[in-house]
């Protein structure tokens, strides 16, 4: 992950916070980072990403600023719209900045990340707008509630003809978790340069778990190479690999937990508080994720109630 990545996304960071009232922020911030992932994977010179990335985070600090004043609207909504809409354009109309492969890629992806993030954008408005009491329209779930409702027999397969388009392109919230994981780890490494002798075991155990997320990722690279592979794939080989990361993640959002319980952080380090603030926001985003990457794969979506449904399979999609 390049520096300039590293940084924009600490920028972002700084102001929201990982409580129930900046959701939609951390989950943007996701697709935000699964952007700057594509786009170091298909630009020619990297060193441009802060510059096509503008327009995506101007428009995400609009959000941030509308939602803390509680002045979001929907001409707010256009606005914000418009920068993302615009960063699309400035992207696939900088000549010579994309790779062949790159051009591909961002054809694929990137129209399906930048339709993720206005779709939240609309819907957080209007779902606002319906109830004035409810903070956002993403409930978060267990992960046992996500399975047992997108619950699918022990030995079913399932073939790709018959699931959502966005089952086959896994890889850019894969991408966008590895991007977290990352960032995550540069952060711990920042805080062990900062803190006292006393609380290097702490941050040591932290940065052990932050290596067993690596190899949770390099899991969900090696399913999604799998399943672009293949048209026929067991769910029970889908779910155990998923299992195994969300508990990889659990273990590491635990000992989390725990150091930011204590004060274990040098006073002398002006960049500490702010380094931990982008550490908890990263790990909720990263659990955004690996939450919607879990859907995705169980044929499940939420909609603007906070409700998970099941994608309705049409008799044509089924397999011969």
């Amino acid at each position: 992950m390049c520096k300039s990545i590293i940084e924009s996304a600490n920028d972002r960071t700084r102001l929201i916070d990982a409580g129930k009232d900046f959701k939609i922020p951390q989950y943007i911030h996701f697709f935000l980072l699964t952007l700057e992932a594509l786009l170091e994977q298909s630009l020619q010179d990297t060193s441009i990403i802060p510059e096509l990335m503008a327009p995506f985070n101007e428009g995400y600090l609009k959000l941030v600023e509308f939602l803390k004043t509680g002045t979001y609207s929907r001409r707010h909504v256009d606005v914000i719209v418009a920068k993302f809409n615009e960063g699309y354009s400035l992207v696939l109309e900088t000549p010579h900045v994309l790779t062949a492969q790159g051009t591909a890629n961002f054809w694929k992806y990137g129209h399906m990340i930048i339709s993720k993030i206005c779709h939240l954008v609309r819907y957080e408005q209007r779902y606002l707008y319906q109830n004035k009491k409810a903070n956002t329209m993403l409930e978060v779930y267990s992960w046992a509630d996500l399975f047992e409702i997108t619950n699918h027999s022990k030995d079913e397969s399932t073939c790709k003809s018959k699931e959502n388009p966005e089952f086959s392109c896994g890889k850019f919230y894969v991408d966008g978790c590895q991007a977290n994981v990352k960032l995550i780890h540069t952060l711990l490494v920042s805080l062990y340069c900062d803190s006292t002798h006393h609380s290097h075991n702490d941050i040591k155990h932290l940065i052990y778990r932050v290596l067993q997320l690596h190899e949770g990722m390099q899991r969900l690279d090696n399913l999604v190479a799998r399943i672009s592979k293949e048209m026929i794939i067991q769910r029970t080989y889908i779910r155990r690999e998923l299992t195994i990361v969300q508990h990889q993640f659990q273990a590491f959002e635990t000992s989390l937990a725990q150091l930011l319980t204590h004060s274990i952080i040098s006073s002398q380090s002006k960049q500490a508080p702010q380094r931990l603030k982008s550490l908890a926001i990263n790990t909720t985003s990263l659990q955004w994720g690996l939450y919607f990457l879990t859907l995705t794969y169980g044929g499940g979506y939420i909609d603007q109630y906070g409700q998970i449904q099941l994608r309705n399979q049409l008799p044509d999609q089924l397999p011969n």
